[in-house]
């Protein structure tokens, strides 16, 4: 690593820092104001970081099943956002004290004792994958399949333990699907955006005989697509059945300022990114590539809370600016932890 990218790091880390200072100061004065918000904003929060490194393990995973030079450019991003996704989970465990009670009891599936068993299989299901995968992504060849069916199926329940659940009542086999496409967008983004603030050039070829943003921007613009596609799908199909107990998901995210997102999505999240990934010379730049990025992180991130916020007691705008609080620590602690996984695997690796 060169030195003037050392000096940049160390300067965007101390802001980052400061960053996390300024988010637990507002969330301490937010959440003296509106104490029964600090569990849902919390939970958000946690979440909407948890994203980029679930997405990465998932990509990670991803490589280990289908090869590719896409990977010998990303593979030090990836690691770093896997390598954070245990550790994250575990920040989500608290979590279960403030679990509504629900009327079943031990040992049924739905009681807060079965859950949180399940919150530990997690845990070491996700400690274990990413021990495999080890600080490389130097991994045995068995634990790219095996991890993945294991990975998909576990994301699976949890989406329906910690995001399904939010909604009583309320089912769709697809919801999963698509926040598991949403996550790995996310966990893709960022690790192409980190890629290329640390030098990676889109326009030259890397370990192969085309530019590697051509490489880059083809697997964004794909992961994207599968999303968009998912996500309609679900959407049509509840629209099309138009029965109560499904649209009430939707019928909950139209009040108020929130009905505005769908419209913001298909712009943010579609036509703007898709137009750019679309465009083989964008692809080559650094500008290009890093917008894409960027537009669907912030998508991604919009959409985690459209799925949270509606339906949470935030209480009002201090609520929401408890949320925005908890979420600027916590991202910049992740980016900060980032960061320095990212310069430790960059100086060590062989």
């Amino acid at each position: 690593m060169n030195a003037v990218i050392h000096q940049r790091l160390t300067r965007v880390r101390r802001l980052l820092v400061g960053g996390a200072v300024l988010g637990v100061l507002v969330a301490l004065a937010c959440g003296w104001a509106t104490p029964a918000a600090v569990a849902p904003a919390y939970r958000f929060a946690i979440f909407a970081c948890l994203a980029p490194a679930l997405g990465s393990l998932l990509f990670a995973l991803i490589h280990q099943l289908t090869g590719g030079q896409w990977a010998g450019a990303l593979s030090p991003f990836l690691a770093a956002g896997y390598r954070l996704a245990p550790w994250l989970w575990l920040l989500v465990l608290p979590l279960l004290a403030f679990v509504p009670h629900t009327p079943q009891t031990w040992p049924l599936y739905d009681s807060r004792g079965m859950m949180a068993i399940r919150a530990g299989i997690y845990a070491i299901v996700l400690f274990f994958i990413t021990a495999k995968l080890g600080r490389h992504g130097l991994a045995p060849r068995w634990v790219g399949p095996a991890g993945m069916i294991v990975l998909v199926f576990m994301l699976h329940i949890l989406a329906e333990d910690w995001l399904g659940s939010l909604d009583a009542n309320w089912h769709s086999t697809a919801f999963a699907l698509v926040w598991m496409t949403g996550i790995a967008l996310s966990g893709l983004a960022a690790a192409i955006l980190a890629a290329l603030a640390f030098g990676v050039p889109p326009h030259a070829p890397y370990g192969g005989t085309r530019a590697i943003g051509l490489d880059l921007g083809d697997l964004m613009m794909a992961t994207l697509l599968f999303w968009c596609y998912v996500a309609f799908a679900q959407f049509l199909i509840i629209w099309a059945g138009n029965m109560p107990e499904e649209t009430s998901w939707f019928l909950r995210r139209l009040h108020g300022p929130w009905r505005f997102v769908p419209l913001t999505l298909a712009v943010f999240h579609f036509v703007l990114p898709f137009a750019i990934l679309l465009s083989r010379p964008w692809k080559r730049t650094v500008g290009g590539l890093a917008l894409a990025a960027c537009l669907l992180i912030g998508a991604q991130l919009l959409y985690t809370a459209w799925i949270f916020l509606p339906v949470l007691p935030v209480h009002g705008w201090a609520g929401f600016g408890l949320a925005a609080a908890l979420l600027l620590c916590g991202a910049t602690c992740f980016a900060h932890r980032y960061l320095a996984l990212v310069q430790s695997h960059l100086e060590t690796s062989p």
